[in-house]
């Protein structure tokens, strides 16, 4: 989502979110969920695959933009 913290963190449109903060994703969109349960202002680690590569990156929970 444009403008949002996972896009500031580096995350992109196809990317697969296999983790958040150790807790396994199994499901599209169960990502969403596990984020909506977040504090803002809290950091915390997303493991993802982009293509055939894992990555980590850490970010800043924050409000998700209007829209």
């Amino acid at each position: 989502m444009p403008k949002s913290p996972a896009e500031a963190a580096g995350l992109k449109a196809g990317d697969v979110v296999l983790s958040i903060n150790g807790q396994p994703v199994k499901e599209p969109g169960q990502a969403q969920g596990l984020a909506a349960d977040l504090e803002v202002g809290r950091e915390v680690e997303i493991a993802f695959r982009r293509g055939k590569e894992n990555k980590t990156v850490r970010l800043k929970v924050g409000e998700m933009p209007a829209g």
